[in-house]
């Protein structure tokens, strides 16, 4: 499992699966990764609203997980070389409540998360059950084996339970190249003020880099993916 590099962005001009352009982005900043990897959790649909649909018709490939079992034959049939999990992620294997509404899009094992979004629907239509969970390492381990090199991109959105997943998969000799997560509540007055980004910046050295409405971009400065990019732009902040 190793990550080929071209001579610069040879993407071309494709259109965009994500929500908000965050795979433009991404692809922006992966230029020189030409077939890399991907950790897709709460990836929800193959295709619709993707970060990484993009990077799997340019020849990547990864893990995509989420806690609907009835999305694996869709990812079968779509995205065959990918590996789906149905699984809860969150920062150790055990067991948690997870939520589910009307809207899959908005599924949580973040309490305070579903206590928000059930106030949008009739108290019938939200449920709730036990559900086993795994840590996001381990599920990559699982796949490509202990040892194995991080992915170069991980999407990350679970609705309130980011922290907790990043706890169990970042470490300091363990650092996916590029992050995107779902970053609400953030300002740019105050970004330390945001958990996941007082994690990985304060805690980790991750800069963040680029920033949309929902999500947020953390790259390893370190990382020699990121070498093109001007110093100036891998500049590291510490919280206050």
């Amino acid at each position: 499992m190793t990550s080929s590099r071209g001579p610069g962005n040879t993407w071309g001009p494709t259109p965009s699966y994500s929500l908000e352009g965050e795979d433009l982005i991404a692809r922006s900043l992966l230029r020189s990764v030409t077939k890399g990897t991907y950790l897709d959790i709460g990836c929800s649909d193959p295709v619709e609203i993707s970060n990484t649909y993009s990077f799997y018709l340019a020849g990547w490939r990864g893990v995509a997980v989420d806690g609907r079992t009835e999305l694996k034959k869709t990812w079968a049939r779509e995205r065959p070389r990918d590996t789906f999990v149905p699984c809860v992620i969150d920062e150790k294997d055990g067991e948690r409540t997870f939520w589910m509404f009307p809207d899959p899009t908005m599924n949580t094992c973040d309490a305070a998360t579903a206590e928000r979004y059930s106030h949008r629907f009739p108290s019938d239509q939200a449920t709730s059950s036990r559900a086993k969970t795994r840590s996001a390492r381990s599920i990559w381990d699982e796949v490509y084996g202990r040892g194995s090199r991080p992915p170069d991109l991980v999407s990350l959105d679970v609705e309130g339970n980011e922290l907790p997943i990043l706890k169990g998969l970042v470490s300091h000799c363990w650092k996916p190249a590029l992050l995107i997560v779902e970053c609400k509540l953030f300002s740019f007055n105050a970004p330390f003020e945001q958990p996941v980004v007082n994690f990985l910046c304060g805690e980790f050295r991750y800069v963040l880099i680029a920033k949309t409405p929902l999500d947020a971009f953390f790259i390893d400065p370190e990382n020699a993916l990121f070498d093109w990019l001007p110093a100036t732009m891998k500049t590291h902040l510490c919280p206050a």
